[in-house]
Parts: structure tokens; C-alpha cells; sequence
């Protein structure tokens, strides 16, 4: 065990160590143990886990980073000292990245509805890391970036479907382009028809709030082929007349969580700065019941010209996405498509909760 962080209170000091020997009762990464302590000048040690020795890797370390934070959180001290020499010497930068990620992702909090909340106290970290300081900064700015992108999805993806809808996202990743220097482009319904994308229409078609298709771009196409991230924005889904029941449609909101996967990751490119031109493509809409709704055996007509017969309105990602890869295809010949989606519930029959399934034509890619 070696000391990872210590703080210092008015009547007590705690320090945390970090264990890679696996003691009893926390053998997962991040898992977590008090003990009392009768030396060293405090009161208690609490230890956290990266694993077993050995086998150690940086999803170890982000783990223990997240429990790090939820202690601190606990403990509201405003000033916390961490040494994190020893991950360093294991895992160099990246450990620092990864331990860095663990915290500030571990600190995220989602409260601003809430009539009364605790006020949230701004917490001030200091690592200690070997030399070279500067390699070492280099990690903590790239876990920054990366956590902020992580936390504005995350965020955006809470907020309830009478907080955003198709046209409230959209002037919301207007407002985060401009912040973040990225170009925005809304289709609006019109545009879309004007396009054809009869399969996006009609899945927004019964709602008061009509769909929109935002695209974010960094960098320029004359400095070649873009990278391009699509992302199903659900705002909320009822499943349409293939109605989900009262337990399915708890939690619909999140059916945007693709989309808003695609908002942090362009919110991150913005500052990381790849020499690859990125476009971002956030496919909002919301798939409601009403006498204007599309239904079971109904043909519809995509973009590509394709024809698609519908059984289930419940699939209503893939009728969003047929239209965004046409689009995206005839708009910049990409060198990659990267599609985000919470495209089916059998996926997490099949694997679980924390596994992701990926399905891809190229080895190298996937």
C-alpha cells in the first residue's frame, strides 16, 4: 500500500492509500476500505483498490479516481493533496490522465432542478508527480478536456424531455459552437423535406416539437476526408403506436443519449485540436402518438430512395440514422463513419450493462 492523498481538518486527518496487493474485500478496481490507523498522525486509512498486482491497467486507475472523488465529496474538504508518483512510475502520463479522468468524472453531479441542494463545495486538487512536470501537465489538460466533453453529454443527456426537445438541443449546440469555435448548421423539417429524408420525418412527424438534424464541424474539408460521428437523438420515445408499456418508458429521455455522446465528443475536439477534420451529425427527433403519427405497415420512402416497410414504429432509431448516413455520404464522402445509438434493448439482453455492442466492416477501425 502506498499513500495516494492525504487532507488535513480542525480536529482530524485522514490519508488514503492506494493498494495493488488485494486486500481482502477489495479486490475490484475501486473498490474501497477504512481502517483505523494508530500511527503516523491519523486517525483513519482508507484504502482503495486497482486491482490485483500484476494486473493492474488504467481502467484500474480511472476506477479508484472515481471512488477518490465520491470520497472527497463525502468528506467536503476544500483543499485535497494527492501523491500520485507511484501511478506515474507505472503507467507514466497516461496513469496521470487516467487517474485524473477517475476524478473529475467521478465529481460530476447533476442537481440544478432540485429545490434544495447542498452547495456544492469547490474543491482544490494538488498532484504530486515526478519529473518531467510538463509531460506530466500534458495528461491532466487532456483528461480535462475530455471529462468536461463527458460531462456536458451526460449532463444534456438528463435534462427531461420538457427541457429539450429537437428545437431547444438545437439552440443549445448553437450556443456551444459558438463557445467552442465550431461551425453549426440546423436542418430544419423544411430543409429536410426539401432533402427527402422521408424516414427522419416521419418519425418526428406526431409531435408538437418538429425534428431537427444538426451537424457541427471542426477543421476544414481541403485538409482531407472527414471523420464523421452520428448520434440518434431521441428526445423522447414512447415507442410511437407500438407503444412502450408504463416500466419501457420510464427513462426515455435518455433514448437522446447517442446524440448527446456526439455533442461531447465535438465540445472535446474543439480543444484537443486533431489535425482530421470532424464532422458531428445529432439526429433529434421525438417519436410521439397522434393522429399524425406513422404506422405499423406504413411505407415510407428514404433519402437513398430505399423504401422501407414498417413493422414496429418502436424502431424508430434506425428510420433517423437510414437518413443521417445517406446525408453524410452524399454531403462529405467520409473517410470513417462512427454511428452512436441507443439502438435496441436486446443488446443489453445479449451482454449485460457493461458491455456495448459494435458491429463494423473494418478490422482496422473497429
Amino acid at each position: 500500500m502506498v499513500p495516494l492523498f492525504a487532507y488535513a481538518g480542525k480536529k482530524r486527518r485522514t490519508s488514503l492509500g492506494v493498494s495493488l496487493s488485494g486486500t481482502s474485500g477489495i479486490e475490484s478496481p475501486g473498490d474501497a476500505l477504512e481502517m483505523a490507523c494508530a500511527d503516523g498522525g491519523f486517525e483513519s486509512v482508507t484504502v482503495v483498490s486497482l486491482g490485483e498486482k500484476g494486473t493492474c491497467k488504467l481502467d484500474g486507475v480511472r476506477r479508484a479516481g472515481g471512488t477518490i472523488a465520491k470520497l472527497i465529496g463525502a468528506r467536503r474538504r476544500a483543499k485535497i493533496s494527492i501523491d500520485a508518483s507511484d501511478v506515474a512510475d507505472a503507467f507514466d502520463a497516461q496513469g496521470i490522465e487516467a487517474l485524473s479522468e477517475g476524478l473529475l468524472l467521478g465529481a460530476f453531479r447533476f442537481d440544478g432542478h432540485k429545490t434544495n441542494v447542498d452547495k456544492a463545495i469547490r474543491h482544490r486538487v494538488t498532484l504530486g508527480v515526478p519529473r518531467p512536470v510538463k509531460k506530466m501537465s500534458a495528461g491532466v489538460r487532456r483528461a480535462a478536456i475530455v471529462s468536461e466533453g463527458a460531462n456536458y453529454a451526460r449532463t444534456l443527456s438528463r435534462e427531461p424531455a420538457n427541457v429539450i426537445n429537437p428545437v431547444t438541443l438545437a439552440s443549445r449546440a448553437r450556443a456551444m459552437a459558438k463557445s467552442a469555435g465550431l461551425k453549426c448548421t440546423v436542418l430544419d423539417h423544411r430543409e429536410m423535406q426539401r432533402r427527402k429524408m422521408g424516414a427522419f420525418l416521419a418519425v418526428g412527424q406526431a409531435s408538437a416539437t418538429p425534428p431537427r438534424m444538426i451537424v457541427l464541424e471542426y477543421g476544414s474539408q481541403r485538409s482531407g476526408k472527414p471523420v464523421v460521428l452520428i448520434g440518434k437523438a431521441i428526445t423522447f420515445d414512447t415507442g410511437g403506436y407500438s407503444l412502450k408499456d408504463r416500466n419501457g418508458m420510464v427513462g426515455m429521455k435518455y433514448d437522446k443519449c447517442g446524440g448527446m455522446a456526439v455533442m461531447g465528443a465535438m465540445h472535446a475536439v474543439a480543444r484537443l485540436k486533431p489535425e482530421v477534420p470532424v464532422v458531428g451529425i445529432i439526429a433529434a427527433a421525438e417519436n410521439m402518438v397522434g393522429g399524425n403519427a406513422y404506422r405499423p405497415n406504413d411505407i415510407i420512402k428514404s433519402m437513398s430512395g430505399k423504401t422501407i416497410e414498417i413493422i414496429s414504429t418502436d424502431a424508430e432509431g434506425r428510420m433517423v440514422l437510414a437518413d443521417s448516413l445517406t446525408y453524410v455520404q452524399k454531403q462529405y464522402k467520409p473517410r470513417a463513419i462512427i454511428d452512436l445509438a441507443t439502438l435496441t434493448g436486446g443488446v443489453v439482453v445479449a451482454l449485460g450493462s457493461v458491455y456495448g455492442g459494435m458491429f463494423c466492416n473494418d478490422d482496422r477501425l473497429r
